[in-house]
């Protein structure tokens, strides 16, 4: 029975393919919701964009945290941690140019800030969350 409490290190969770395929599935979700010409509304200007700009932060959370972990697997930390966030923050900005194509939709300066900010606390969130696990070792 494995007693270690790091689930991160062992299992399908420290398998690199397995954390490409979370990313992959993540951004695709990402790409479908913000390529559809309808977007959710509750009527309320206000409301609605204060869940708009948290999606979009959110959304870049995990995609930051996701990227930044499927690469410190497959290149290590150094190199990992740069490709990760180069490669979530082109995300970042592609996501909304795509937008521009989409009927109905419009590419936004601060959408694009929202991301960006998102996959950059996610990132930073897996960076402090592996220094913890290192001074707990």
């Amino acid at each position: 029975m494995n007693t270690d409490k790091r689930p991160m290190q062992n299992g399908l969770l420290a398998a690199p393919w397995a954390a490409w395929v979370m990313l992959a599935l993540w951004s695709a979700g990402i790409w479908f919701v913000n390529t559809r010409s309808r977007v959710f509304s509750i009527g309320q200007a206000a409301t609605d964009y204060v869940l708009y700009q948290a999606g979009h932060f959110f959304g870049h959370v995990v995609l930051g945290l996701l990227a930044m972990r499927a690469s410190t697997l497959t290149w290590g930390w150094r190199k990992g941690a740069w490709v990760a966030l180069a490669g979530a923050l082109a995300h970042a900005v592609l996501d909304e140019l795509a937008q521009l194509f989409v009927p109905s939709r419009h590419a936004n300066l601060e959408d694009i800030v929202y991301n960006m900010a998102g996959v950059l606390v996610g990132s930073v969130a897996l960076l402090v969350m592996r220094q913890r696990g290192r001074t707990r070792s």
